[in-house]
């Protein structure tokens, strides 16, 4: 019976969004008040951030809340993904709804941050992850959080992508630390080789995220 409500949940957040997400977390276990806690502890406040992965732009409220950046880059194409790698993702297979569900989910982050957009607080970057990248300065940002493609290849590009986008001293943080979804063990992969090949020291492992620290 579980395993039934699991699956129709699964393919059914258009539908019952709330509901839906809500849900899910209680299954899990996830205790939002404690992560989001966790991540204000550090975000340098005043400073320049960026968010890969935006979804509804849930996040991106707390982040504009609890760390008042002077500038927030929203990293995030709305893009809806046909291939079968993405099929239980939130952006492919019936759970992403088609492009449609893509754009109305856009459209709705503008309404929400039509005033920080206006006034210049928060850049939307429609595109993929890749290639917002070229549009970021070098050592811009104070922290980033890296929510957005978890198979291996894509966390991996947003680790080594991002990199030089941080200040040294700078916090590069990511979502899904764990091996409880369709991505299985690849984000945690993708970190641990990245800690191999760049200098950042590995800061905390908590409630699912991940923190590093670039050295230099």
């Amino acid at each position: 019976m579980m395993k039934s409500i699991k699956t129709f949940l699964r393919h059914n957040e258009g539908a019952l969004p709330t509901f839906y997400r809500s849900f899910r977390r209680k299954l899990s276990g996830y205790d939002s008040t404690e992560d989001r806690a966790f991540l204000g502890s550090y975000l340098l406040k005043g400073g320049v951030g960026a968010e890969i992965g935006v979804h509804r732009g849930e996040l991106s409220s707390f982040f504009i809340k609890n760390a008042e950046p002077i500038k927030l880059h929203l990293i995030d194409p709305w893009k809806w993904f046909d291939s079968e790698e993405y099929v239980d993702t939130l952006y492919g297979g019936q759970k992403g709804g088609k492009q449609s569900n893509m754009d109305s989910r856009f459209l709705k982050v503008q309404k929400k941050f039509r005033s920080e957009i206006e006034s210049g607080q928060i850049q939307i970057h429609r595109m993929l992850s890749t290639e917002a990248a070229k549009y970021i300065d070098d050592n811009s940002l104070d922290w980033i959080y890296i929510d957005g493609d978890h198979s291996y290849k894509g966390v991996m590009a947003d680790l080594e992508n991002y990199y030089s986008k941080v200040k040294t001293g700078g916090y590069i943080i990511g979502d899904d630390y764990d091996r409880s979804n369709w991505y299985g063990d690849d984000v945690i992969r993708a970190v641990a080789d990245f800690v191999k090949k760049y200098v950042v020291e590995e800061i905390e492992y908590k409630n699912i995220q991940f923190v590093l620290k670039k050295s230099k």
